[in-house]
């Protein structure tokens, strides 16, 4: 046995590079997270916003439908105004782009387009459904109230 030489033992200074190695991990990994992190609770608020804005969409909608029926009664509205918003902000949708948050005011949102093809396909559905809308609504207030052809109009934009 006398040529073994002892075991040596671990040294101090190899237990604190393993410590050390071991934090710089976690540190690289924490730092790393960061980025997915704020990432991820973007497109959380992206979406959020994507959800509300088409939940204005029909409320907008509606209000762009009763400014209609009071333009014919002669009531000074602003029915163009609408909409033309309903037509941004469908665009803005589909495509993606800043679009009013409210109508009236001058604050400004940005929409990101649609995520996915089929989304794509029913906003576009949409859109033409809408500009069909508008084309009768015009057609609507071109007609004279005594008309055959302005109640029909009326009960079409209604349904």
């Amino acid at each position: 046995m006398d040529g073994l030489a002892p075991p040596v033992p671990h040294t101090a200074h190899d237990v604190n590079w393993t410590i050390a190695g071991l934090l710089g991990l976690l540190i690289i990994t924490a730092l790393a997270s960061i980025p997915l992190t704020v990432t991820i609770l973007h497109n959380r608020e992206s979406d959020a916003l994507v959800i509300d804005m088409a939940g204005r969409q029909r409320m907008l909608l509606e209000r762009y439908t009763k400014e209609l029926l009071l333009a014919a009664q002669g009531v000074p509205v602003h029915h163009n105004e609408t909409r033309a918003m309903l037509q941004e902000r469908l665009g803005a949708l589909i495509d993606g782009g800043f679009t009013h948050a409210q109508v009236g005011r001058s604050d400004r949102v940005r929409l990101p387009g649609a995520p996915t093809e089929q989304i794509r396909k029913k906003l576009l559905e949409q859109q033409r459904l809408l500009e069909l809308f508008a084309k009768r609504a015009e057609a609507f207030l071109r007609a004279s109230r005594d008309s055959v052809s302005y109640e029909n109009l009326r009960s079409e934009l209604l349904k």
